[in-house]
């Protein structure tokens, strides 16, 4: 009788203890400062937590970056994209651009195109680095039973100061293999930058082009200058390390200063108009 009783007794003090356990509150992840927040800068490639990951970008003085994230499957193909938004950072006590990271995925690299940055998000670590390029929009399926129709599909347009982006692209499932800048379409796009602005000036307005890059622009702009007579047009530029600045009076005859390969220099037209250096402050 007496092992009966101690029998039950154990019994119930067991019982007692698992029930303890099951009524002790549980640590949650999320609640215990998850998701695990990963930071990565460009040129760089780390693994993640594979749960409840938000992936930040560092620029290169160390601050949260605005990011476009695409994520790919096992076989290196596309599954989708998102821009990042506002998430809890406790690293910094406030909020900064993030992406979640679904739990599949354990490997993120990150690149910069033209001031522009790109996390790339896969499912195997380094399996995919030959392809850490940004996709275009372009749907995706089994790339594996896909005829590859590959074409350069523009997916950064060329600003006045940075080359156009271009991608070597399957037009059938989205697949990227390489990506390239397009010579000269910043110079282009200067040009076409410029010639807009003579031309959608008010009458009589003063247009000045500022820039620290080129030193010379197409003929096409002395064109565009020539048939707006009223216009006078400042140019403000770098030339060996030093600004100046040079002016064409309206009505100048400016067509006589292209030469023979189509373009003008900032230099000619500073000799020819009588152009100074600009001092800084």
């Amino acid at each position: 009788m007496k092992l009966w009783k101690k029998a039950v007794s154990v019994l119930l003090g067991f019982c007692m203890m698992i029930g303890g356990l099951a009524l002790a509150p549980r640590m949650d992840v999320r609640a215990a400062g998850l998701p695990v927040q990963v930071y990565v800068s460009p040129g760089q490639t780390v693994t993640i937590n594979k749960d409840w990951t938000n992936i930040y970008v560092k620029d290169s003085s160390g601050a949260c970056v605005p990011f476009t994230a695409y994520y790919y499957d096992s076989n290196g193909n596309k599954q989708g994209e998102r821009v990042s938004s506002k998430e809890y950072d406790s690293e910094y006590g406030k909020k900064n651009e993030s992406v979640y990271a679904d739990f599949v995925y354990v490997s993120v690299s990150c690149e910069q195109i033209n001031g522009n940055y790109f996390v790339h998000i896969y499912e195997e670590v380094d399996s995919h680095s030959k392809k850490d390029t940004p996709p275009s929009d372009s749907g995706a399926f089994n790339s594996e039973s896909c005829h590859h129709n590959f074409e350069w599909v523009t997916v950064q347009e060329a600003t006045a100061i940075a080359d156009a982006v271009l991608a070597y692209e399957c037009i059938n499932c989205g697949r990227v293999t390489d990506y390239m800048k397009e010579p000269n379409s910043a110079f282009a796009q200067f040009n076409k930058e410029s010639i807009a602005s003579i031309e959608t000036a008010q009458k009589d307005a003063a247009v000045t082009l500022d820039t620290d890059i080129w030193n010379s622009f197409q003929g096409s702009v002395l064109s565009a200058l020539s048939s707006r007579p009223d216009i006078t047009l400042v140019i403000k530029y770098r030339y060996e390390g030093k600004r100046y600045t040079v002016t064409i009076p309206a009505g100048s005859d400016v067509l006589s200063l292209i030469d023979e390969n189509g373009y003008c220099g900032f230099r000619t037209l500073d000799s020819r108009f009588g152009g100074s250096e600009l001092t800084v402050g």
